[in-house]
């Protein structure tokens, strides 16, 4: 919809459906986040370093990859026009992003913020990975301090953040947020490559720079990963299989929604299980 002299113009229009920004540190900082081309299925780079936007509202959608649900949080936002940011759940963007908004209040954000970008360098990066960390500066261009929390749980962050930008206030018996599965054509039509939207968490380097507290504890997410993988391969259980005993063991069907501590327990668990182990209810 067009908005003239606070009135809004009727007629044919296109679908008011935000056009998706997705996070990713590509040719070595070349770009950090982009559009995806569904038509030409390659990414449509954006070199601009920060958007200009009202945050109106955050929400968790999971798809599918590898037959596992990956969860995503997406930032819906309005510039020139709606866009939804999308990044992993457990990113450090998402992380970052989330850490930031915290501290905020709801009357800050009835006027403009700017979230910002800035990519690692691959090369020089202890970890190893190319990551992208979020920045939010408010109407009046000042940054946004936070203080760097690796284990914070993400979900119980996002329902916070969500109270925030909605001026709620959050009950004792809050709600965490609900998690919407994207299986809406107009959500999944302009969905880029899974491949290509692959996210984990990557513990940021040891500096104080731009805010960035100094880590002090580290949990490598993507390794973790990749190692409960491996041992539910070992195992030979199916997917149905990995999310009983999750939801059994700690009331969750997904391993993004598990905190690092319960990650971590849960890799614990599988490594202790003989192969071909037979799940017991």
């Amino acid at each position: 919809m067009q908005l003239e002299e606070n009135k809004v113009e009727l007629g044919f229009c296109e679908p008011p459906v935000p056009q998706i920004i997705y996070i990713r540190n590509s040719e070595n900082g070349k770009f950090l986040w982009y559009f995806w081309d569904a038509d030409n299925q390659r990414p449509i780079p954006i070199y601009k370093k920060g958007i200009c936007c009202y945050i109106k509202n955050i929400e968790i959608v999971s798809k599918n990859f590898h037959d596992e649900e990956v969860l995503k949080l997406r930032i819906q936002i309005l510039a020139d026009k709606s866009y939804a940011i999308q990044s992993g759940i457990n990113s450090v963007f998402s992380r970052c992003f989330l850490l930031a908004l915290s501290g905020m209040k709801h009357e800050q954000l009835r006027s403009p913020v700017t979230i910002a970008v800035r990519g690692n360098d691959p090369k020089t990066s202890k970890t190893g990975g190319a990551t992208v960390f979020a920045s939010i500066y408010d109407s009046n261009d000042q940054y946004c301090f936070y203080e760097w929390n690796g284990l914070v749980n993400t979900m119980d962050l996002a329902t916070r953040c969500r109270s925030i930008i909605l001026g709620e206030t959050l009950s004792d018996n809050y709600q965490i947020i609900p998690v919407r599965k994207l299986n809406d054509y107009n959500d999944s039509k302009n969905e880029a490559n899974p491949i290509l939207d692959v996210e984990y968490d990557t513990v940021p380097e040891n500096s104080v720079t731009q805010g960035y507290a100094k880590q002090t504890e580290t949990v490598d997410w993507k390794e973790l990963i990749n190692q409960t993988t491996k041992e539910l391969s070992r195992l030979g259980w199916s997917t149905e299989q990995g999310k009983q005993w999750l939801k059994k063991a700690y009331g969750k069907t997904s391993r993004q929604l598990l905190t690092p501590e319960q990650l971590i327990d849960f890799l614990k668990n599988l490594q202790q299980m003989p192969s071909q182990t037979e799940i017991v209810f």
